[in-house]
């Protein structure tokens, strides 16, 4: 049987339903014809001219990401920059482009499931930030309760786990953790006053602007800062499997990024 563009969407949009994404989030399918066959599948974090050249070279006619390749309205494409280049190369070799964005955020298994998963594989995780009128278990960020760690021993698990050997603390390396909270990529000031809401004593955070940093050290809050592609690197290998599992005579391919 021919699996077609639309089959792939439809199973990325089952995993991370679009309307989990936050107001205009450009997720799912940005290039590409629904009704083209699909010989293999790539997946990253990113849409670089690395990936765009290991798809080529697996003959993967599909590319999913994290991060939508194409995220403001474009009023020109040439291939005058190396985004413009990209997409025309893709567009000129039929390769389709679809994203799963902050709807992979908040999704049960989404980003922020995978990164509290690998710290404590045990422990359950709740939503940080809830949606309104959705599951108990969809939202964004994730908070884990009644743990017993310290600071250190936190930053030394993501640097293990999460393969981050840069991630930084902005602490005190013996404080006491109790409750902790995890957030993929980048934050905003909502992190903050979430993170003071559910009385965090951690946060560990993909980014984080010199400002918010400051706004959590206000209200008692220490920050680990991991790294925002080792907080969301998950996402690829879960979405190699996950398509996998769906597709098992399809090839999946994962690149470094």
């Amino acid at each position: 049987m021919t699996i077609k563009v639309q089959d792939i969407v439809q199973a990325m949009e089952r995993y991370a339903p679009p309307v989990l994404a936050m107001p205009g989030d450009p997720v799912g399918l940005c290039l590409g014809r629904p009704d083209a066959a699909v010989r293999g599948i790539t997946v990253s974090l990113d849409l670089t001219s690395d990936v765009i050249e290991a798809a080529l070279s697996e003959d993967a006619g599909m590319i999913i990401t994290h991060h939508p390749p194409i995220y403001q309205p474009l009023q020109t494409l040439t291939s005058e920059s190396p985004e413009g280049d990209n997409l025309l190369t893709c567009a000129e070799n039929g390769v389709a482009l679809f994203a799963a964005h902050t709807n992979a955020d908040a999704c049960r298994g989404g980003t922020a499931d995978l990164l509290a998963g690998i710290l404590f594989p045990e422990q359950q995780a709740k939503p940080l930030v809830a949606l309104d009128a959705h599951a108990f278990d969809e939202g964004f960020g994730r908070v884990l309760s009644n743990l017993n760690e310290t600071t250190g021993r936190l930053l030394q698990l993501c640097m293990d786990r999460l393969d981050a050997p840069f991630a930084r603390l902005v602490g005190d390396l013996s404080r006491f953790v109790r409750v902790l909270a995890v957030w993929p990529g980048s934050m905003d000031e909502e992190v903050v006053l979430a993170c003071q809401a559910r009385r965090v004593d951690l946060l560990i955070a993909g980014e984080c602007k010199h400002h918010l940093s400051l706004m959590l050290a206000a209200r008692g809050i220490d920050l680990i800062v991991a790294g925002h592609d080792r907080t969301e690197m998950p996402f690829v290998g879960h979405v190699k499997t996950l398509l996998n599992d769906s597709f098992p005579a399809l090839p999946v391919y994962a690149p470094v990024r």
